[in-house]
């Protein structure tokens, strides 16, 4: 489809300078691009190679959690699907702010193996607790029918 757009484009005759003025001013295309509001990312390929691309910082993950599809700068091959990923740093900082240390942003649904035992653990304790209420709860129960 992207190469079918492609062609379609190429046959369509030139934008006049009041179309292309009103499609920049549609999509503000003069403005400058806000570097602190991108992040770097390091992904690999589907086709082996790793590369570098950046996102907006809004984003966790460089796919947009909608489309995993790159083009190789290595290869050239497009599509090449996104397998794997990481953020590396932030492309700038905004202007005013103190600089520090860049830390790439982790996503949120990673924990380490650490905080999942401790969970285990924590989950564990809690289901043995609850079997010896019930136990308690049974012998409760036989001794008022008994009774």
């Amino acid at each position: 489809m992207h190469r079918w757009v492609e062609e379609q484009l190429a046959k369509a005759p030139p934008f006049s300078e009041e179309q292309a003025e009103r499609l920049r001013e549609m999509f503000r295309l003069d403005e400058p691009r806000q570097p602190w509001r991108y992040m770097r990312w390091r992904v690999r390929l589907y086709c082996g190679h790793v590369v570098e691309v950046e996102r907006p910082r809004a984003w966790e993950r460089p796919d947009g959690q909608t489309s995993d599809h790159e083009q190789c700068t290595e290869c050239g091959k497009e599509p090449a699907i996104i397998v794997a990923f990481e953020p590396i740093a932030p492309v700038g900082e905004p202007p005013g702010e103190e600089k520090r240390s860049p830390t790439p942003v982790r996503p949120r649904t990673r924990r380490t193996n650490a905080d999942l035992e401790a969970e285990n653990t924590k989950l564990r304790t809690e289901v043995e607790r609850l079997r010896r209420s019930a136990q308690e709860r049974g012998v409760q129960a036989a001794r008022l029918q008994g009774n």
